[in-house]
C-alpha cells in the first residue's frame, strides 16, 4: 500500500491501481474493520465518505482490484461482554451500494469497537440473529 497506489502480487504476478487521497483495505475481516470504523466521528447521522480497495477474484493477468466509495458513520454507545468482562463500546455502520463488483452490496455492517478501538463483534444490519463476536479476550496493559 502506497498512498498514490494500490499494489497486489500473486503467483508471479501483479497489478496496480491508482488512488487518491487516503484509503482502506476491504476484507470482511474484524482487523481492517477497526480502521474503516475509525473515520467517523462520533456525531450520530453524520457519515464519513471514504475510498475503500479490495482484491476481487483473479484474472489472467493477475489479481483484479476495485476500488469503490463507502461512508461510516457512527451510530450509539453499546457495552459488549466478552467471556465474563463487559467492555465499553461505540457502534458504527459501514454502506457501499456501488461496489463495482458484481452481487457484491454492503448494506450494512454493524461494527462494535472498544473505545481503544479493538473490533468487539460484527453484524450485517439486515441479518440481526447472524454475528461475529470476540469470545476471549485478554488485556496486558492500557492502550
Amino acid at each position: 500500500m502506497a498512498l498514490k497506489e494500490f499494489k497486489c502480487a500473486t503467483q508471479g504476478k501483479e497489478s496496480k491501481l491508482p488512488m487518491q487521497g487516503p484509503y482502506n483495505v476491504f476484507l470482511p475481516s474484524p482487523w481492517l474493520l477497526g480502521s474503516i470504523a475509525r473515520r467517523a466521528k462520533k456525531i450520530p447521522n453524520q457519515s464519513a465518505p471514504l475510498q475503500l480497495v479490495m482484491m476481487a477474484g483473479s484474472e489472467e493477468q493477475g489479481p483484479k482490484l476495485v476500488s469503490f466509495p463507502a461512508e461510516v458513520q457512527y451510530v450509539g454507545d453499546d457495552e459488549v461482554t466478552v467471556g465474563n468482562e463487559k467492555i465499553p463500546a461505540a457502534i458504527y455502520e459501514l454502506k457501499a451500494t456501488n461496489t463495482g463488483i458484481q452481487g457484491i452490496t454492503i448494506s450494512g455492517t454493524l461494527i462494535w469497537t472498544s473505545y481503544e478501538g479493538i473490533v468487539l463483534k460484527l453484524q450485517d444490519s439486515n441479518m440481526p440473529d447472524q454475528r461475529i463476536e470476540l469470545v476471549e479476550y485478554k488485556r496486558y496493559g492500557k492502550l
